[in-house]
């Protein structure tokens, strides 16, 4: 029989004993364990995790001496020398060695998305420097997820458990939170998508789980408190796909797990859903659209698993290098600990007292000479295997020893340096790509966190802590006619989010020397003085360096706006950037529906003739070098910082490209001021 429903929007419950939802989402959760089991995934997911915590051929649960006797009497020794996480931490220091920033980018000039760019960086740049905030560690551990075990997620998770109290229930006991976000790390097994689709990102649904207390969800969720608590952790066949250190339940156990299952608006399900629940039937929340319209759980894999939706890590190319490494090195060590002792001969009834001996020493008695077998010489070919096997893990995790702090002594000249180098940038290349998309789609997901939940937040600390609105209401004045009290609309900060894009930003603009250099240009373009530079080499800071031109740059898009909506009442003053405002104002011509628009082009060269009236004033050219110093400061045909003598005559401003008509019209526009005479 063909289904007539679509499965993802079937109810969570139904009376007459219909089909629901959970049981679907778990027919489908197995059949994607079923696939990572299948295709050997999960078995060489296992053996990676095993050896990068030194454990090769063992339960990776289970940790071993790195150095353990074995052998049917302790002769033999097996030792485990880890390069295998040693290479794999440099590759992820390689990845991480930056610290990660964001850059928010307008994608148009108007005054909402300019202001909501600016809040933007300033939201994720103090979450980056607040390490309470656990964003940067959560990044990192990413990165190391991807690497050992093809997959590393990060969680954007708004959590009502946190945050400022906002209301409390007395009767209830119950305290409800404003929320805050939690940025969680799933294990690769805790995230499930559609099988049939290549690429996660691509498809309509996920789902993912999180271990929570259980009495705070209890706390959390009253009406069902009885059945959180009586909930236990997941029990199917499938509890092997567990990565935890002990996968039973037992009663002292506080946490549990707490499922999620998110799908993307389409065509089926135009609004989406978001639905948390315990299994086995216990539903926290069911909602009927998914907030933001994205997921917010990310996935990172250093490279894709091909025609699967799974991903690839060169760790998996490590394994057999590393596991021979060891078998050639416990050869070795066995053989020189068996044979290596101190042996001595002596004939019988030669005296030899046991205080003559040291621990450790052998004695032979024998008539005959013995002659000596070198029995603890190793072949130098065993040796040789150690190189060789070194060598093939430098090769496939692509860190080497130039890389590892330790070039060769062959490679004196430094383009030899840098090529041998370079190998580890080409051999990271597309996790480097995939980083760089992964972060930019978790700067987007903490921006649209604070965007759908709404209120006033506080975030970050210190010279980095930033206070903004993503829009609520608040007691407005009493009506004047009623005396009733009245609601004030808050604006948010984030108007403009949704034609803000997030990219990972350059570190090096960010760091101290990196702000510096760029203080040091501005230095020299005259935007800054040398107080201002001495501020940015002490505090690092470039942000209130650049206010005032960020102001002005405010007011100029503010006023395109108001210009292109016909509004004449534009005001020039002596203290504006006269130059910046004509450059501005006058690339608002640049549009062609405003060029040939008579109104709208009377009322921009109207505020252009402001400008231009003002520059000739002689106050505002005196004025002009103390505010703007450099080119910016310097009236046209003057130099830097000079004003002009009074002697000197000033040449008028020429409207170019104009006619005796349109030039009438613009002195019309600018009102009866007399300056254009």
């Amino acid at each position: 029989m063909y289904e007539t429903k679509y499965w993802a929007l079937l109810p969570t419950a139904d009376e007459a004993g219909g089909p629901t939802l959970l049981p679907e989402l778990e027919k489908r959760r197995q059949r994607f364990l079923d696939l990572m089991d299948d295709c050997g995934l999960w078995g060489r997911v296992r053996r990676s995790l095993g050896l990068y915590h030194g454990i090769p051929d063992q339960d990776p649960q289970t940790l071993q001496p790195s150095l353990r006797v074995s052998g049917d009497e302790g002769e033999d020794l097996d030792a485990s020398f880890n390069l295998f996480r040693s290479n794999l931490s440099l590759l992820k220091t390689y990845i991480t060695g930056q610290k990660p920033e964001f850059d928010a980018l307008a994608t148009d000039e108007s005054t909402e998305s300019i202001n909501a760019t600016k809040k933007a960086n300033q939201v994720l740049d103090a979450h980056l420097a607040d390490s309470t905030s656990g964003l940067e560690s959560a990044l990192s551990q990413s990165v190391e997820g991807a690497l050992v075990t093809t997959a590393g997620y990060l969680w954007v998770l708004w959590d009502y458990a946190l945050g400022d109290i906002v209301t409390r229930d007395p009767e209830a006991g119950t305290v409800y939170r404003k929320g805050a976000l939690r940025f969680i790390n799933p294990a690769f097994t805790d995230v499930v998508s559609d099988p049939s689709v290549r690429d996660p990102k691509q498809g309509r649904w996920l789902g993912a789980r999180r271990q929570e207390n259980k009495w705070d969800m209890a706390a959390m969720y009253p009406a069902v408190a009885e059945k959180i608590l009586e909930a236990c952790k997941d029990k199917t066949k499938y509890s092997e796909f567990d990565l935890s250190l002990d996968t039973a339940r037992h009663d002292t156990d506080d946490t549990l797990w707490v499922h999620t299952f998110f799908l993307k608006p389409s065509p089926a399900a135009p609004n989406g859903r978001q639905v948390t629940y315990i299994k086995p039937d216990v539903i926290l929340e069911d909602l009927d659209e998914l907030p933001g319209g994205h997921f917010p759980v990310h996935r990172l894999v250093p490279g894709q698993f091909l025609f699967t939706p799974f991903g690839f890590t060169p760790a998996f190319s490590c394994e057999a290098p590393q596991l021979l490494l060891d078998s050639v090195i416990s050869t070795i060590a066995s053989n020189q600990d068996a044979l290596g002792s101190t042996k001595i001969q002596k004939k019988p009834g030669e005296p030899l007292g046991r205080a003559q001996l040291e621990r450790g020493i052998t004695v032979l008695e024998c008539e005959s000479e013995i002659k000596p077998l070198q029995l603890c010489n190793t072949p130098a070919e065993v040796f040789k295997a150690v190189e060789l096997y070194m060598g093939f893990l430098e090769r496939f995790s692509g860190v080497n020893a130039t890389a590892a702090g330790q070039p060769e002594a062959s490679l004196e000249s430094g383009s030899a340096l840098a090529f041998t180098a370079q190998r580890v940038q080409q051999a990271a290349s597309d996790l480097v790509a995939n980083y760089d998309l992964f972060i930019a789609d978790v700067g987007t997901s903490v921006i649209r966190a604070y965007a759908i939940a709404g209120g006033q937040h506080s975030v970050g600390s210190g010279k980095y802590a930033t206070t903004f609105t993503t829009g609520h209401q608040e007691p407005g004045p009493p009506d004047p006619a009623t005396g009733m009290p009245t609601v004030k609309e808050v604006p948010s900060d984030f108007a403009g989010i949704d034609r803000v894009g997030i990219v990972r930003g350059n570190p090096l603009l960010r760091d101290l020397p990196g702000r510096i250099q760029v203080g040091t240009a501005l230095r020299q373009s005259g935007d800054i003085d040398g107080d201002e530079f001495l501020t940015l080499a002490q505090t690092g800071s470039i942000d209130k360096l650049i206010q005032r031109r960020d102001n002005q740059l405010d007011l100029i898009h503010a006023e395109n706006d108001a210009l292109l909506a016909g509004n004449l009442d534009h005001v020039a003053l002596e203290t504006d950037d006269h130059i910046l405002h004509i450059r501005l104002h006058s690339a608002v011509l640049s549009n062609l529906k405003v060029r040939n628009d008579p109104n709208a082009r009377k009322t921009v060269l109207a505020a252009l003739l402001e400008h231009m009236d003002k520059m000739q004033d002689p106050f505002t050219q005196a004025l002009m070098p103390l505010l703007y110093a450099g080119p910016m400061g310097a009236p046209p045909g003057q130099p830097q910082g000079s004003p002009p003598k009074p002697d000197q005559p000033t040449k008028q401003p020429q409207l170019h490209g104009t006619d005796a008509e349109s030039e009438s019209k613009v002195v019309e526009a600018a009102g009866p001021t007399g300056r254009a005479a």
